[in-house]
C-alpha cells in the first residue's frame, strides 16, 4: 500500500510481512520543501534601511549628491555606504567603484545626459540628469554574496521610486561611459 499526500509531504510504505507502516519523505517533496524555504528566506530577508530612502531623495529631489554606493549591511539591510559630492563626475565614480573589484554594491547615480532638442530652432543639445540604478557583481566576488544582492535587488528596486534605467554589471567595460550612455539613449527600463 502506498499512498501520496501532497498536502503533508509524507509518503506511507506498507511492508506486506510486518505489517508495519512506516513513514518517509520522498526525495521530491524535500526538495520542493527545501526550495520554498529558500524562496522564503532571500526574498524576505533583506530590507531597505530609511537612511538609504532618504540619501536617494536628496539625490532626486535636492540634487545634495551626485552618487551614492549601497551595501547590504549584516545580511539584513540594505544601507548607505558612501555618498558622492554633486560636484564629482562620472570617471570620480568610477575610481571609487575601483575599490570594489572583489565586492558586490548597488549604486545609484545621476547621470547627465545631453539630448537634442527636436522642434525647437536652436542645435544645440540639453542636459538633463538621469537617474541609473546599478547591481555591480563582480566575477571575483563570492558566490553567497552574488545570490544575496540578486535576490535584494527587486526590494531596492521598489524603495527608490523615479529611477530611469537599470544596469547590471560584473565588469568594468560595462559600466564604461560610453555605454551608459548609449543604454540611457536607447531609453526603456
Amino acid at each position: 500500500m502506498r499512498v501520496l499526500r501532497s498536502n503533508m509531504c509524507w509518503r506511507v510504505k506498507c511492508y506486506p510481512r510486518t505489517g508495519q507502516r512506516k513513514r518517509r519523505k520522498t526525495i521530491l517533496s524535500k526538495a520542493i520543501c527545501f526550495v520554498r524555504t529558500i524562496f522564503i528566506k532571500m526574498s524576505s530577508g533583506v530590507s531597505v534601511a530609511s537612511e538609504a530612502k532618504t540619501a536617494y531623495d536628496e539625490v532626486k529631489k535636492d540634487k545634495k549628491y551626485r552618487y551614492i554606493i549601497y551595501h547590504i549591511k549584516d545580511e539584513r539591510v540594505i544601507d548607505v555606504e558612501h555618498k558622492g559630492p554633486r560636484s564629482s563626475t562620472y570617471e570620480n565614480f568610477i575610481e571609487k567603484l575601483q575599490n570594489y573589484k572583489s565586492e558586490c554594491r548597488y549604486c545609484v547615480f545621476d547621470f547627465p545626459l545631453s539630448v537634442a532638442v527636436e522642434g525647437s530652432q536652436k542645435s544645440s543639445p540639453m542636459t538633463v540628469d538621469r537617474l541609473i540604478l546599478m547591481m555591480w557583481c563582480p566575477e571575483s566576488s563570492p558566490i553567497k554574496h552574488k545570490m544575496l544582492y540578486s535576490s535584494s535587488y527587486d526590494a531596492l528596486k521598489k524603495a527608490l521610486v523615479g529611477i530611469y534605467k537599470y544596469v547590471q554589471a560584473c565588469d568594468f567595460d560595462e559600466v564604461s561611459k560610453d555605454v551608459v550612455e548609449d543604454t540611457l539613449k536607447r531609453g526603456g527600463k
